[in-house]
């Protein structure tokens, strides 16, 4: 028996398999994990020491970066999530670990993979008029 969930953290925790719906067609279907893993990415956000050369550290993660904003001194990579390649990552980084003050593993979730398929997120619109 389907069922129908109104969050996808919801489905997230309690469905045995999931198919996203757009525009009344099914555009993917699977397990939670298997969803995340086709279409999102782990991302790990650092957040730079107000003495580090912001521009060095943005040179150096060639196609790792999806996201720079220097207001806030925080890089966001591409990571496969686990513990080797986030500590290689620090280290490669921040050998003498003084620049990366703090840093964040963002999982990718039900919402990035629905985002992905569909090209909008899960929020309905509010039209003003």
């Amino acid at each position: 028996m389907a069922e129908r969930f109104e969050y996808l953290e919801e489905a997230d925790r309690l469905a045995d398999g999931i198919a996203v719906l757009d525009g009344g067609r099914i555009v993917a279907e699977g397990t939670a994990e298997e969803l995340k893993r086709r279409v999102g990415e782990d991302r790990l956000e650092l957040t730079l020491d107000a003495h580090v050369p912001f521009a060095n550290f943005h040179q150096r993660l060639n196609g790792r970066l999806i996201d720079a904003d220097p207001a806030e001194r925080t890089l966001t990579l591409r990571t496969n999530g686990s513990a080797g390649e986030i500590r290689a990552l620090l280290d490669e980084l921040d050998p003498n670990r003084i620049a990366i003050t703090e840093f964040a593993l963002q999982k990718a979730t039900l919402d990035d993979a629905f985002l992905t398929l569909t090209g909008h997120t899960t929020q309905k619109e509010t039209t003003y008029v």
